[in-house]
């Protein structure tokens, strides 16, 4: 979920960058639509994003914001996921190397890793 403050703070600093002219309305507007369907970590990137600094150089878009925020999004929760199949792997592979496991366990583990 992302804060209202945060929201302000950087929508505010991007604004004044670009010294773009924008509606109020539209930024409360925007700050709804994504508050819930995002993370805060997510949407600092996005506004700090070149590509949405240059497509946002005469106006704000909500389409632009949304589209980067869904890209930085997938991206973390794939990094996430490559993350905890690694640690997952980690812990595989030492519970095979660890001895208080009977050998008949760890060839099952072997042959479900190897699966």
């Amino acid at each position: 979920m992302i804060r209202l403050e945060v929201f302000k703070t950087h929508m505010r600093k991007i604004i004044k960058l670009n010294r773009l002219d924008y509606d109020d309305e539209q930024l409360r507007e925007i700050y709804e639509e994504i508050k819930d369907k995002y993370e805060e970590e997510d949407f600092i990137k996005a506004v700090n994003n070149k590509r949405l600094r240059k497509l946002w150089k005469t106006k704000v878009h909500f389409g632009e914001l949304e589209e980067i925020l869904d890209e930085i999004a997938v991206n973390r929760v794939e990094r996430e996921a490559r993350e905890m199949k690694k640690r997952q792997e980690e812990e595989l592979r030492k519970a095979i190397k660890d001895e208080a496991y009977p050998d008949f366990v760890k060839e099952c583990l072997k042959k479900i890793k190897a699966l």
